[in-house]
């Protein structure tokens, strides 16, 4: 392939074509201020007098009215008047006047002279103009070594034309070393300038190209910037094309590219974070790049930041966004975001809930044969959604989709179900392992649900636990909740595997787990003791309406344990507790306000607390009830009711209860003095601990025949007897 004119751009249009752009924008001197319009005749004097008196800017302006009127001798005069004082672009004016036989003889010579000053001063047209000159022999001896030396210092510039003529150079092998690579790298410089001949040159080098040859040139063009070759590059790096497969550096060209603006870099960077491929995963980060693409209208990127919208993923999860991006995505004929549409109209989120609307976008999802369109076709078919119920419809859609994880799994429920097929669980077992087999989670739990019970299959405890364990290392919260009970349960229990498979089901919000998890931080079961991390699930329980999580957190407030003590705060718990009939709570309720703990004191709170605690048999209780029932604290003062719940309490045990029943006996309080029955409470409060019951015991032994005390004394061994029991 020669160099000549053929393949470089005519010298006489190109000049022209420069001409044309300084007559309409001007090329002023890096000293001269922007020149007026050349029609402003109002200022015209003025800057002929200007540049008569010398002024170099003047000079050139006028210059380049005279050569917007066609007065090319007055144009040259003025413009070598500039060039003379070194006034780059008016030297290369000179040139190109000379070049194109303007108002003057053509003349090369002086052409390439003139081109050649403002080439020095680092005029990258003129050099470009002094690199065609060389070429061609024009006014200078033909040297394209010299023509190359020119183009480079122009194409360096980012001169378009010159990256052109530099590629043709590279590739020819004229002026210098032939070299594909480089010749690629500056077809790409100037295609990327919107050069149309280069990105033809690009395009048939490529074709031809070895790829190692065709990377190498990507890699000189993406270290210089290019972005689509930095992409090109990435893009190699990531798929191990040529070089050796490299996520880091993979990643790192997406960066160059993405931050250049690159859309498909910009997703391909969104996808790396995700993924953690070449850089540390990132939600947030893959989050940013997603947005930008889809900013950009990448419309798989709008799917897919419509998707983290909907589930929350490195962004807040707001449906109403979600719904914008899947839409425009859906628009453009994506399955996956119409798909995704659909379950918005669905559930209601983020859009009005509107089955027809969903029925519609997966119909859409389901003409280019997406498999999760079929399934969620069937799923509608299946529980009735805005269309009648029909089991036959759904097994349709739910076959259509072929033996996709989903579709085998509610294949499999209607099979365990019986809904429009016969109850088969062989047949509802075989297709839920399918499923299972391919990782789906909730199939994996119902394979295990299968195995327990014998469903289908010889009940196997063991394969149920693999299968469990499966689902549940997939996410299956229920699934954690079931093995971390079935390890607590054990015999002999693995609580430090209970704990494990509590604390991932209460990290995905099951409350339940979150209460076990709390109990094994704060007993210390499995794990070590932790009395805060205890509080923390316990609150989270708590805050969900778990009884036992507020009652236990209640407990850790009034003791101080894994947080401050706060008797208000224990108050609060031990209400919620009680107020859903917690026997416990109700009665440390009943103590808290007894004592004003946490709450005003309150004597009639306390005994309506007591009393509902008292009823379910709580002893300590109902020895409080009793107590207030004889100072008449909150309650009318009656030692005869008194005298009833002591005898409850105590005949539950309670030293106490039996020590005050001993004392009420003993004196008549509440009930007939007994000496008998008040000596064998006060024999059973002895033995229970309570010293103070020997003294009276003895008190009134002394007034007891012997037969009495014998008998008091085998009516309180037959207590203690079944106690020992």
């Amino acid at each position: 392939m020669g160099l000549g004119m053929n393949r470089l751009h005519d010298l006489r249009n190109l000049m022209f074509a420069v001409l044309t752009a300084l007559l309409t924008s001007g090329l002023p001197a890096a000293d001269a201020p922007s020149a007026p319009p050349s029609t402003d005749y109002q200022n015209l004097l003025a800057v002929r007098r200007a540049a008569d008196a010398g002024d170099t800017a003047a000079q050139f302006r006028l210059g380049l009215h005279y050569t917007q009127e066609k007065q090319f001798a007055d144009a040259l005069k003025y413009f070598r008047l500039a060039a003379e004082k070194t006034n780059a672009a008016a030297r290369f004016n000179v040139g190109l006047i000379h070049a194109l036989g303007l108002g003057v003889t053509q003349d090369y010579t002086e052409a390439a002279k003139w081109f050649r000053l403002a080439s020095d001063q680092g005029d990258a047209t003129a050099q470009y103009n002094l690199g065609v000159l060389y070429a061609n022999g024009h006014g200078v001896t033909n040297d394209l070594a010299e023509a190359v030396k020119w183009f480079l210092k122009a194409a360096q510039q980012g001169n378009a034309d010159a990256q052109l003529n530099l590629g043709i150079s590279y590739s020819t092998g004229r002026g210098v070393a032939q070299d594909d690579a480089e010749a690629y790298q500056w077809f790409a410089c100037a295609a990327a300038q919107g050069n149309k001949d280069a990105t033809e040159q690009l395009d048939d080098l490529t074709t031809k190209l070895p790829p190692p040859q065709l990377f190498e040139g990507q890699r000189r063009s993406a270290q210089k910037g290019n972005k689509e070759d930095q992409f090109n590059l990435a893009s190699a790096y990531a798929k191990g094309e040529v070089v050796k497969a490299d996520p880091l550096q993979a990643a790192k060209w997406y960066l160059a590219a993405a931050q250049q603006g690159h859309p498909e870099a910009q997703l391909r960077l969104a996808q790396a974070y995700t993924a953690g491929q070449g850089v540390t995963q990132s939600y947030q980060e893959a989050a940013k790049w997603f947005r930008k693409a889809a900013e950009q209208g990448h419309i798989r990127a709008q799917s897919a930041l419509g998707y983290i919208c909907f589930v929350g993923l490195g962004v807040p999860r707001v449906f109403s966004e979600a719904a914008k991006w899947l839409r425009k995505a859906a628009d453009n004929g994506v399955p996956q975001a119409q798909v995704n549409l659909g379950l918005l109209y669905q559930n209601g989120q983020g859009v009005p809930r509107d089955y027809a609307l969903a029925q519609q976008w997966f119909r859409k999802a389901a003409e280019r044969d997406s498999a999760d369109a079929y399934v969620k076709l069937g799923v509608l078919y299946d529980q009735g959604l805005g269309v009648p119920i029909d089991y036959a419809e759904a097994l349709k859609w739910f076959k259509k989709a072929g033996e996709i994880p989903s579709a085998c799994y509610n294949i499999g429920l209607l099979y365990a179900r019986g809904h429009g097929v016969n109850r088969d669980d062989v047949q509802a077992l075989e297709w839920l392992r399918k499923a299972a087999n391919k990782g789906d989670g909730d199939a994996l739990f119902q394979v295990a649900i299968f195995c327990d019970q014998g469903r289908g299959t010889t009940r196997d405890p063991t394969a149920a636990l693999s299968y469990y364990t499966k689902a549940a290392e997939r996410g299956h919260v229920e699934a954690a909740v079931i093995l971390g009970t079935t390890y607590a349960k054990a015999a002999p229990p693995n609580l430090s595997a209970a704990a494990k498979w509590f604390r991932l089901a209460a990290e995905a919000g099951d409350t339940t787990a979150q209460f076990n998890l709390a109990v094994l931080l704060e007993k210390g079961q499995g794990l070590a003791p932790n009395a805060a991390e205890a509080a923390k699930w316990y609150r989270f329980a708590a805050e969900k309406d778990h009884l036992e999580a507020q009652r236990n957190l209640a407990f850790l407030c009034t003791k101080g344990q894994g947080l401050a003590a706060n008797p208000k705060e224990a108050f609060k718990w031990f209400q919620k507790a009680a107020e859903k009939g917690d026997t416990v709570s109700q009665y440390n309720l009943g103590l808290a306000c007894e004592e004003g703990r946490g709450t005003a004191q309150n004597f009639q709170d306390a005994a309506k607390w007591y009393r509902l605690a008292a009823d379910k048999g709580l002893a300590s209780a109902q020895l409080n009830l009793a107590l207030l029932c004889d100072a008449g604290q909150g309650v009318p003062q009656s030692s005869t009711e008194a005298v009833k719940w002591y005898t409850k309490a105590a005949d539950q045990g309670s030293a106490k209860a039996e020590f005050a029943l001993g004392t009420s006996y003993a004196l008549g309080e509440g009930v007939a003095k007994n000496y008998v029955m008040a000596y064998k409470y006060l024999r059973l409060a002895e033995a229970h601990g309570i010293a103070e019951a020997l003294v009276l015991k003895n008190t009134i032994g002394i007034k007891m025949k012997p037969e009495e005390k014998m008998e008091a004394e085998m009516l309180a061994k037959a207590v203690l007897s079944k106690e020992k029991k």
